[in-house]
């Protein structure tokens, strides 16, 4: 299961932190390429070997199952499907997610963004994990947010950097 991958528990590990507030909004995509399907379209296969993957992540990152979702799909060609989901939880956490055979393996295959108050964390091809959010940090003259895309330490290390400088 993709939970058990390294960026995934890392993710987890902080909404579980406290310090990320409650889960809002989930988004994946999860793509595979079609050439194990192109001879049988038939996509029992994926479903069973891949879609299960996401169908596991999303309601463990949300803290809870699926209530209501709607799926649209479309296949340009036998072997090639893309699958769109979208879903809400009780407890309304929105999200949706992709998940198809029409991607190269030679192109990044998975990512996930999970949404917080503020707060939003990127894992791409299960190992590369960013954190984005709203840091108390000030400079001179109005309010500044630290420069977007940082990672977490780095983002610390900033915030410390100008807490040091002071006003």
């Amino acid at each position: 299961m993709k939970r058990y991958s390294t960026g995934n528990r890392i993710a987890m590990n902080e909404v579980r932190s406290g310090n990320f507030g409650d889960v809002l909004g989930i988004t994946g995509a999860y793509m595979t390429a079609p050439t194990y399907f192109e001879r049988e379209p038939d996509y029992t296969g994926f479903y069973l070997h891949h879609c299960v993957h996401y169908m596991d992540l999303i309601p463990w990152f949300a803290g809870e199952d699926f209530g209501d979702m709607q799926v649209r799909s479309v296949s340009p060609q036998p072997g090639k499907l893309l699958l769109h989901l979208n879903f809400t939880t009780a407890g309304g956490v929105i999200g949706n997610v992709v998940m198809g055979t029409v991607q190269s393996r030679g192109t990044p295959m998975e990512e996930i963004r999970i949404m917080g108050d503020h707060a939003r964390l990127h894992v791409d091809n299960i190992i590369n994990v960013a954190l984005y959010r709203d840091p108390p940090v000030q400079g001179r003259g109005p309010r500044r947010a630290a420069r977007p895309g940082l990672r977490h330490a780095e983002l610390d290390a900033e915030f410390h950097r100008r807490r040091q400088r002071g006003p």
